[in-house]
């Protein structure tokens, strides 16, 4: 077998690339006829332009186009840009060269859309993909034949060349108003990140010198109109002015990460004024290490966040020499852009604040994480700027690890069955999962760099400041793998005599955090698509179904519930034939697209260890099926097991990726957000170098949600069941995961830890399609919540004394016949008046404390038998409406259990709403199954003595 290295030499791997010249959407029609005419005149006529369009963005005209467009326009003006004679040119994919394999190379070779692959992050070949020439000669207003005295006028005054986009030579410095621009009258002037290399006393040090080893220098950074002295590039993206915070402006930061250099502090903040240039943010750099070769440049990121959301990352590439050593690069000094947000991005709507920001590229040998955290209560300061490296070999076997143990859990049968799991499966399934999260945490923070935090490691830092439900922001510049960060467990497995611990529900990432990872396409959401879907006149649903799936049924039911309380506010197209599924995307009107069907996730050498052999363990699995499943399944095993390339597969029509590629629109007018339910399948990893996921960023999707290994249908209808009523009632989609991940662990199910959120955590509909959940208030529901309210963060001591304290003012009421107190305790906004103008004297005492918490527990004894079987038997017929409560909170279920408790126990509100909330407590805390088990356990041993009788 060939063996397949990322990272080879470019000039091997790439395939050959078509001629091009490059452009931007202002460019003059001159300056292109001008660049064009520099080729052979047949190569010009095959030729294209690519357009830079800003953000790492690109677009590709084909050269006759452009031709067709000047002849359909009548009289030429060659002075007209190149966004005015072709509005809409071909949306292209961009790659970085230096992370591609062979097999991927000849993968894109194939592509139909257009490819750009860019070489130190600049154009270096085309691969046009569908788009072929057609040569028409002698067309009114030749691009090919006019003369260079017609071209000259519109060329002058002498522009910035092109060429400088290319990585030709050195970059002479440019003065910054050749090259800035203003949008419109009385609009603002775009404004650039620049960086640029200084002595210790402040003066720029000429872009032709290269760094000396030992020595001191300034690395300075602004943001403003662009500098002569900047090493950014001059296509790189600007950043409108924001409306600022405050009337000193908007309150960034700049973070710099390094391994070749000291840099005793890495963070600054920087106020972006309302206009103008921002102040000049200075960081001492030294350099530690010499260039061995003109392309062992020594490097330094520079990352500008915004209320810990990343806008811009940069690398300066600088050649580093020993005292008295001479430069060997024409161009030691370099800037290259990694990342970029679109241009609107500043602009506050739609965004929200970040607790924690990872950018993820290529090293050497691997992969370089570079953290930023912001500290609590503390939106405007970012501190922490944490760097770590990891080997590719050992990233590559603990991921894959961590994705075999999801899958052989979601293949055990006691997952296959239900959704909420018993003893011993969830306590088995969650030390697994624990243990391969605890590798995965250790490995990640083991031999980082950054500045140590006080009373502990970097990782015990972030756990203190970054607390639950904080979001993680992920950006993914490597695309050859994705770390599975739900499953990160930041808790110790022993304590210090060996002995093991319970696993903590909260010490799993993805039950603490809610978690985006965003792509390069995503980084332009805010400025393509926007932060809030539904903007039309009704939001427009597509639904492929694979009816020979088990709960598939449900799943058109659940549908059909949906279109019914959503009336006329949304529209649902439902198909199981593939073809009908396709026609549907090809339609682009759909800003929801979901799947619950098979599926198959062609393997990449860069995904996975090519040992693992997943095909062979789900033939496996299959023949460990029920009769009845294994039936069902039958009449599709061999196109289960077809690996010619990555699937899905409906009732009726298996949609390949390659047809997809074909027949799908380039651009996805709607920009959906598309749910991957893929179940009862093979293999399914959320790839981001091949696979479904990239493919629906590519074209246009504002998000995607995928799984980090095959779904049990029964899980992926629960999780649709609860996913799509939270959406369509308005909520973020971040959010909605957060929850479910939380409310499945809790019920004793990990699995929910498997969907991974390619989409700003933020993105939600502009208006509900569905009313709110919760059922329409009262003045008893209001009370009822604020009781809670006030109770949840009492500790379970202090609640038993509640309890007993309220039950024994509800006893001595009744034998005392005070109606106003019974009165009192039969209503949740009054109840705790019962037990404080009864028994206030006695709360002073430590006596009184501990017979009220006996009394307490006592009387949680006799309603435990009931609690047990309301919440643990699922033949209840309470025990569904519990269940669909706790899925959106412990809270939300002490909301319905206080009531229940009132109408089928007879327990007085003041009791009931005590009693629920320390239910809930212990759920929330434990896990439902856990608590289960223990009052299981509880009331054995109570069948040999009853507890004795409260008063």
């Amino acid at each position: 077998m060939e063996e397949i290295v990322p990272g080879a030499d470019p000039e091997q791997v790439a395939p050959a690339g078509q001629p091009f010249v490059l452009a931007r959407p202002g460019t003059p029609v001159a300056r292109i006829a001008a660049d064009l005419k520099a080729m052979p005149l047949d190569e010009a006529r095959r030729a294209y332009v690519v357009v830079e369009t800003g953000a790492g963005a690109y677009a590709v005209v084909g050269a006759w186009e452009l031709n067709d467009a000047l002849a359909a326009a009548g009289p030429a003006d060659w002075g007209r840009p190149l966004q005015e004679v072709v509005p809409h040119p071909h949306p292209a994919r961009a790659l970085n060269v230096e992370a591609m394999d062979s097999r991927q190379a000849r993968t894109l070779a194939q592509a139909r859309q257009p490819v750009v692959l860019l070489r130190q992050g600049r154009p270096w070949r085309l691969l046009p993909g569908a788009l072929r020439p057609v040569v028409r000669r002698g067309a009114g207003g030749d691009l090919f034949t006019v003369s260079r005295e017609v071209l000259d006028p519109y060329l002058a005054p002498p522009q910035a060349s092109l060429e400088a986009l290319l990585p030709k030579g050195p970059r002479e410095p440019r003065e910054a108003a050749q090259e800035s621009y203003t949008i419109g009258e009385g609009e603002p002037r775009p404004r650039v990140v620049n960086f640029w290399f200084a002595t210790p006393e402040g003066q720029a040090l000429a872009q032709q010198r290269p760094l000396q080893l030992g020595r001191r220098y300034l690395l300075q950074v602004n943001l403003g109109r662009r500098r002569a002295e900047s090493l950014t590039a001059a296509g790189s993206p600007a950043i409108r002015e924001p409306a600022p915070e405050t009337a000193e402006g908007t309150p960034l930061h700049v973070c710099i990460f390094s391994d070749d250099f000291d840099i005793p502090q890495p963070t600054h903040g920087l106020m972006l004024p309302p206009d103008g240039d921002s102040p000049i943010a200075t960081f001492a750099v030294i350099p530690l290490r010499a260039s061995h070769a003109e392309d062992d440049p020594a490097t330094i990121e520079i990352a500008v966040y915004y209320r810990c959301n990343l806008v811009q990352a940069w690398q300066a590439r600088v050649e580093v020499v020993r005292a008295g050593g001479a430069a060997r690069s024409p161009q030691p000094q370099q800037g290259l852009l990694l990342a970029a947000r679109d241009r609107d991005y500043l602009l506050p709507d739609g965004l929200g604040g970040r607790r924690l920001s990872l950018l993820v590229d290529h090293a050497p040998g691997g992969y370089r994480f570079d953290l930023v955290l912001a500290a609590e209560g503390e939106e405007g300061e970012v501190r922490l700027p944490w760097r770590a490296r990891l080997r590719r070999e050992d990233l590559v076997h603990l991921v894959t690890k961590a994705r075999r143990q999801l899958t052989n859990i979601a293949r055990s049968r006691p997952f296959q069955a239900a959704v909420e799991i018993d003893e011993p499966a969830r306590r088995r399934a969650l030390q697994a999962l624990a243990l391969l999260g605890r590798q995965l945490y250790l490995k990640l923070f083991d031999g980082g760099s950054g500045p140590a935090a006080a009373g502990g490691d970097v990782a015990d830092w972030i756990r203190r400041e970054a607390g639950e439900g904080a979001v993680f922001q992920v950006v993914h510049r490597a695309r050859d793998f994705v770390f599975p960060w739900g499953l990160v467990y930041d808790r110790p497995l022993w304590d210090g005599n060996a002995e093991s611990l319970e696993v903590a529900l909260d010490g799993f990432w993805g039950y603490r955090y809610e978690i985006e990872l965003l792509t390069e396409e995503l980084l332009q959401v805010g400025a393509t698509a926007g932060f809030e879907m539904g903007l039309g006149d009704r939001l427009r649903v597509a639904v492929g179904l694979n009816d020979r799936l088990a709960n598939a049924r449900e799943q058109r039911q659940l549908f059909a519930g949906l279109a019914a309380e959503g009336q006329d506010r949304a529209e649902y197209a439902l198909t199981d034939r593939g073809p009908e599924w396709l026609r549907l995307l090809r339609q682009g009107r759909h800003e929801l697209l979901y799947l619950f069907c098979h599926g198959f996730t062609e393997r990449m050498a860069t995904d996975l260890d090519l040992a693992d052999d997943l095909l062979g363990e789900f033939r496996a699995y299959l023949g460990s099926l029920p009769p009845e499943r294994r039936a069902e399944l039958q009449d599709q095993e061999e196109t289960l097991f077809d690996v010619s390339d990555s699937w899905l597969k409906l009732t009726y029509g298996q949609v390949p990726l390659t047809m997809l590629r074909d027949c799908a629109p380039e651009r996805l007018e709607a920009a959906p957000l598309v749910l991957l339910n893929m179940c009862e399948s093979a293999q399914v990893l959320p790839s981001l170098s091949g696979g479904f996921v990239p493919f629906f960023l590519e074209r246009g999707a504002r998000g995607v949600i995928g799984t980090e290994c095959p779904m049990t249908s029964t899980f992926a209808h629960a999780f649709a069941r609860e996913f799509f009523p939270r959406f369509l009632r308005g909520q973020p989609v971040g959010r909605i995961l957060w929850e479910l991940r939380r409310a499945f662990l809790e019920m004793g199910n990990p699995l929910g830890l498997a969907y991974t959120l390619y989409c700003d955590a933020g993105t939600k509909l502009a208006v509900p399609v569905l009313a709110q959940w919760k059922k329409e208030r009262n003045v008893a529901d209001e009370a009822l919540e604020r009781q809670i309210e006030n109770l949840w963060f009492e500790t379970e001591e202090d609640l038993y004394e509640v309890l007993g304290i309220t039950e024994e003012a509800i006893g001595r009421a009744r034998l005392e016949g005070d109606t106003g107190q019974l009165a009192a305790a039969q209503e949740y906004d009054t109840s705790f008046g019962v037990a404080d103008t009864a028994f206030a004297e006695t709360q002073t005492t430590m006596a009184a404390t501990d017979f009220f918490r006996d009394l307490g527990r006592t009387w949680w004894a006799r309603f435990e038998p009931q609690l047990h079987d309301l919440l643990c038997n699922k033949k209840n017929e309470d025990h569904d409406d519990l269940m669909d409560a706790l899925v959106h909170g412990a809270k939300d279920l002490a909301l319905v259990l206080a009531p229940t408790l009132v109408t089928r126990l007879d327990a007085l509100p003041a009791a009931a709403v005590v009693l629920a909330t320390i239910a809930a407590k212990k759920i929330a805390e434990a896990g439902l199954e856990a608590v289960c088990v223990k009052w299981s356990e509880s009331l054995a041993g109570g069948e040999e003595g009853e507890p004795e009788a409260a008063p």
